[in-house]
């Protein structure tokens, strides 16, 4: 009789499922706090797929939360350069560069999508704007966010901020009014903006 054989077949994957799999991976680790194991797993997912965009994201992100800020600028750079008009790498570049006190190199980042109609985005760039005294470019475009979404304090509150730093009080004063009368300003702002409409002189 023939003796019974073991027979081994070798399956190919494929890039597509290799990478499924290691997002899985990715999210077990994450969770389990293995966060030095996740960022090997998403760098393999970069190498399958260099477009990966959620890998790309939390790669920077993970880089970012232990202060390897330029691997995660590179990361996000890597990711630009295959896709120019992604808005979220270059939110998360600015962010980053914002923390390290480069406000210029922040602006710059993002005035490259300055026509784009995501309001996140713009209210970005006006915040970057206003943080490198381009004060008018910064009232313009929270100019623009409050004819969007005029019940949103926050595009309000900065608008009044980009006034009040452009020395246009009355204008601010005005502004800061609208931001109160939303009603929806944290505590913090709703304090700034009472404290500003009193030391400008306006009434509450």
């Amino acid at each position: 009789e023939n003796p019974p054989r073991l027979a081994i077949s070798r399956k190919q994957v494929s890039a597509d499922e290799l990478v499924l799999q290691k997002r899985g991976l990715v999210e077990q680790a994450i969770n389990a706090k293995q966060l030095p194991q996740a960022e090997v797993l998403l760098e393999d997912i970069l190498i399958l797929q260099p477009e990966h965009e959620q890998s790309r994201k939390q790669l920077a992100a993970l880089w970012f939360g232990r202060q390897a800020y330029q691997a995660a600028i590179n990361v996000l750079s890597q990711g630009l350069s295959l896709a120019p008009d992604n808005g979220e790498f270059r939110l998360m570049q600015a962010k980053i560069y914002l923390s390290q006190g480069l406000k210029e190199k922040a602006y710059q980042v993002l005035q490259v999508l300055a026509t784009t109609e995501d309001k996140e985005y713009l209210a970005g760039l006006a915040n970057a704007a206003q943080q490198t005294g381009r004060y008018q470019q910064a009232s313009e475009l929270y100019q623009k966010l409050t004819r969007s979404q005029p019940g949103l304090s926050r595009w309000w509150l900065g608008l009044g901020v980009a006034h009040d730093s452009n020395s246009q009080f009355e204008l601010a004063i005005a502004a800061y009014r609208y931001a109160l009368a939303q009603g929806n300003l944290s505590m913090s702002s709703t304090q700034f903006a009472r404290q500003r409409l009193q030391q400008l002189g306006g009434d509450l």
